[in-house]
């Protein structure tokens, strides 16, 4: 669990909540178990509440944390999906488990199947809102995260244009502290050719969040 804070004030009210949050926890080591077709592969995995961010995981099987009393864990997973012929099919199996604390620690584990069907014609308004919103934030997120990869390599031109264009969306969503920081760094990519050190906390630690809002 990673948060950027402005003001030394603010680490006592983070801790209490961490803290707090221990205190509500349900089932400790849950895990996401994907068992793909060699025709999947996943790319990415973030949580996007609680506690937003980027989950490392192997090719199976990625590990979610802690499970709080009614406070679920919610996460989006990005697949590469190899061509399929139309009217094909495919399935794969998704699971849980988990420790659950409860009456002495037990391990329960949960399966379901997902089928997927492949079409030249998909259905109107077979995209989810919440998967929608979900992946325009992880947008601003990932479009951050390759201004500063860019900066890094020393492509300052695009880095720089990057985060003008971020600027730009994350004002077009609301998020004019953060446009104002993209904005910034922008100019100071352009003069020196890498971003400030807490510029680029304040717009990594930002935008991640964004994945929870």
């Amino acid at each position: 669990s990673c948060a950027y804070l402005d003001y030394p004030e603010q680490i006592v009210g983070f801790l209490q909540r961490r803290l707090q949050a221990l205190k509500r926890a349900f089932a400790q080591d849950v895990k996401l178990l994907l068992d793909l077709p060699p025709s999947i592969k996943m790319r990415s995995i973030h949580r996007l509440g609680p506690s937003p961010g980027p989950i490392a995981y192997s090719e199976r099987l990625a590990m979610l944390g802690a499970l709080q009393y009614n406070v679920p864990i919610s996460v989006l997973v990005e697949l590469v999906v190899q061509p399929h012929a139309p009217a094909a099919s495919t399935r794969l199996q998704v699971g849980v488990s988990a420790n659950v604390i409860p009456g002495g620690p037990s391990t329960q584990r949960f399966m379901d199947q997902l089928s997927l069907e492949f079409t030249l014609d998909p259905p109107q308004g077979s995209l989810l809102p919440a998967v929608v919103r979900a992946v325009n934030k992880l947008n601003l997120y990932q479009m951050n995260e390759r201004a500063w990869q860019e900066a890094e390599r020393g492509e300052v031109e695009q880095a720089s244009r990057r985060m003008e264009r971020l600027a730009t969306h994350l004002l077009k969503a609301g998020q004019e502290q953060l446009a104002q920081a993209a904005l910034a760094e922008a100019g100071n990519i352009a003069r020196s050719g890498r971003l400030s050190q807490k510029g680029r906390k304040e717009l990594k630690y930002g935008t991640r969040a964004l994945l929870g809002s």
